[in-house]
């Protein structure tokens, strides 16, 4: 049996919408990270975005700390530093460009865990040196202290023990059934790790532990937390456990979650809080363990690190940090210096025509040229959203907010091709057939020729103010793609009518593409189906599909390339073949 596999990946599947487009063995996936690019059918990736950048985009925080009267915050790029009282982000230069994950102080000295090793500071952040003698593997996720004692949680190398400030260290795994740690935490006496294999307890400084896992129904523990006698986990992807027995025995405590893959979390006085994947912050009073989702203001964004400081609460984002004054019910951000130029554009739309490849953005239209991206928006109108393609030996059409924009293939110079439409309509699609262009917008379908320059609506049979997101054409019958399902049209268009299939019928259909008799279609929810006699019956084509919370993911665009059709989602490009 065939399956889906991944093509490429996203870590974060909030990533946003995905679009594709295939021209033989060559693929191109627009994101909102900007290009991607692969040249053997969808083996291998590169990123194509020279000349696709734009500015002010935060990094992504993954670690933060309190400490005296600063604030610093680790991102995948290094690490940063601000006054506490008045945020504006410098970059700390002495540790490069390092993914920190963690950061960590006692007495005075502060200590950065990042995948370059272990950095310390004794003069409050201004100058910083590499502590990694006897570091076998630097990939550091964790830094926990017990008394004079250091410990380093890595990525494959297991704990690390250090008992002189970091000047040498010692591997202490004996009994440890996985060298994958994320975490570590301790009440004096017991030292506690999470791995991604369960937890572990010592009580003997490291020098030999055991699980303690009984009760846990997730064993991918990210962070061990304590709060007076109680014991918290949050595991990514069975979301938080608490024992009261000193880690002898676990219950779940998820009641009110709608996200159980726990990225980080917090204690302060009687509160709990947790950062998640793609779901935001929780809170739960001490002996409730009720969560409440709490962040006016704060996006579904990745919450990678939390930090409590009175009534304040520091949250670090794949969009920087956010900033609640009054115990997560409102948040602003606080990014005032934490900017990296040379980020891409939202790319929401790809077209090839002979050698040449155009792309789509939130920003505008751009051409590729050799190895560059080149901006291409003369004539059009400032921020022009480009959100669809359709190219023939003459002319290039652009469809999105504001209408539909033509040039001349070999000109770039675009005018308004707008005759007809409803003021203020948003094309979504846009095919030629034959010498026929089909416009689908969020008002329905138009018509025109190509040489006629009046578009007509055809709507007959189509609901009002449907959304139509998707066309394809097989055997003379157009399909459309709609938020009420599939329609089709035996007559150009002139008359539209629903397919009544249950699949069919009832999601957002995003995408429409057709191999050889079969079409299959994406949408909202329900993954992919094909049909096999012309749209009458639809079948599931999904099998191991991602599944989210008892849905398929959505599927924002497929395409065919060879015998492989692709399907570009949030969390990243799936494959599989057809035959």
């Amino acid at each position: 049996m065939q399956k889906w596999k991944y093509s490429l990946r996203f870590t974060n599947p909030k990533v946003g919408r995905i679009c594709l487009e295939s021209n033989g063995n060559t693929i191109l996936a627009g994101t909102d990270y900007g290009i991607f690019l692969s040249q053997d059918n969808g083996n291998n990736w590169i990123v194509l975005n020279n000349g696709l950048t734009k500015e002010y985009v935060p990094y992504s925080v993954t670690s933060i700390l309190i400490c005296e009267s600063k604030i610093y915050i680790g991102t995948r790029e290094g690490l940063f530093c601000s006054p506490i009282n008045n945020i504006c982000w410098s970059y700390i230069n002495n540790i490069g460009n390092s993914h920190v994950r963690t950061l960590e102080s006692k007495d005075k000295n502060i200590y950065a865990g990042t995948d370059r090793g272990i950095f310390l500071s004794k003069d409050n952040g201004n100058s910083w040196q590499p502590i990694n003698h006897g570091l076998t593997n630097i990939n550091i996720w964790s830094i926990g202290f017990n008394r004079s004692n250091i410990y380093a949680c890595t990525w494959g190398g297991g704990v690390f023990l250090s008992t002189n400030y970091g000047g040498n260290w010692i591997p202490v795994n004996n009994g440890l059934t996985s060298l994958y740690v994320w975490s570590v935490t301790n009440d004096g006496t017991n030292i506690f790790i999470g791995t991604n294999n369960g937890i572990f307890l010592s009580t003997n400084n490291g020098q030999s532990w055991k699980a303690v896992n009984n009760g846990l129904t997730n064993f991918n523990i990210r962070v061990i937390k304590i709060l007076g006698r109680n014991i918290f986990a949050a595991s990514f992807g069975g979301g938080v456990f608490f024992s009261t027995d000193n880690a002898m025995n676990w219950k779940v405590i998820n009641n009110g979650l709608s996200c159980l893959n726990i990225l980080s979390l917090s204690v302060k006085d009687d509160n709990i809080y947790i950062g998640t994947f793609g779901g935001g912050v929780f809170k739960s009073a001490k002996n409730s363990y009720n969560w409440m989702k709490v962040g006016d203001g704060l996006l579904d964004s990745n919450i990678w690190s939390l930090a409590l400081d009175g009534q304040k609460i520091y949250a670090g984002t794949d969009r920087g940090i956010f900033l609640s004054n009054d115990q997560g019910k409102n948040w602003t951000s606080c990014n005032d210096g934490l900017i990296r130029t040379y980020f891409p554009f939202c790319i929401n739309s790809l077209k090839f025509y002979g050698r040449n490849i155009f792309a789509g953005s939130d920003k505008g239209l751009f051409l590729k040229i050799n190895d560059n991206w080149n901006l291409i928006n003369k004539g059009l109108p400032e921020n022009f959203h480009a959100s669809s393609f359709a190219i023939n030996s003459q002319f290039i059409f652009a469809g999105g907010w504001n209408g539909i924009y033509f040039s001349r293939y070999n000109e770039l110079n675009w005018q308004p091709f707008n005759r007809g439409l409803p003021a203020n309509i948003f094309i979504r699609v846009l095919t030629i057939y034959g010498s026929t262009i089909f416009a689908g917008s969020n008002n329905g379908i138009f018509m025109t020729k190509i040489n006629d320059g009046n578009w007509y609506g055809k709507q007959a049979g189509l609901p009002a103010k449907i959304n139509i997101w998707s066309f394809t054409i097989c055997d003379s019958i157009i399909y459309a793609g709609t938020d009420r399902g599939i329609y089709y049209s035996k007559d150009s268009g002139d008359n539209w009518v629903a397919i009544n299939d249950d699949f069919a019928q009832h999601i957002e259909i995003y995408s429409l593409v057709v191999f050889k008799n079969k079409i299959f279609a994406g949408g909202n929810g329900d993954g992919v189906y094909f049909s096999s006699n012309n749209g009458k019956t639809w079948t599931s084509f999904n099998g191991d599909f991602p599944n989210y919370y008892g849905h398929y993911a959505h599927v924002h665009s497929l395409s065919i390339s060879g015998t492989k059709i692709f399907a570009g989602t949030r969390g990243g490009i799936l494959y599989r073949e057809i035959v």
